[in-house]
C-alpha cells in the first residue's frame, strides 16, 4: 500500500473514531445543521489541505451522515 493509502487509512479511522464520539453533540440539531456543523469541525480538524479536502469531501459525508444516523437511532 503507498504512503498516501496508509495516511487515509489512519485518517478514516480517526475520522470515524471523532464521528461516532461527537455525533451526539450535532444530532439534537437540524438534520441540515448538524451535517453542515459536524462536517465543518471535521474539515478543520483532519484536513488542512484544501486540495486533498475537495478530492475526499463526498467520502467524509458519508461518514458524517453515517454517524449522524448512528446517534438518532440510539434510544436516550
Amino acid at each position: 500500500m503507498t504512503r498516501d493509502g496508509d495516511r487515509r487509512d489512519a485518517r478514516t479511522v480517526a475520522i470515524r473514531e471523532w464521528c461516532a464520539a461527537n455525533a451526539g453533540r450535532f444530532a439534537e440539531l437540524s438534520e441540515e445543521e448538524s451535517f453542515q456543523r459536524m462536517t465543518q469541525e471535521v474539515r478543520q480538524l483532519f484536513y488542512p489541505n484544501p486540495m486533498l479536502w475537495m478530492t475526499e469531501t463526498d467520502w467524509v459525508h458519508q461518514l458524517v451522515l453515517r454517524a449522524l444516523g448512528d446517534a438518532r437511532a440510539r434510544p436516550e
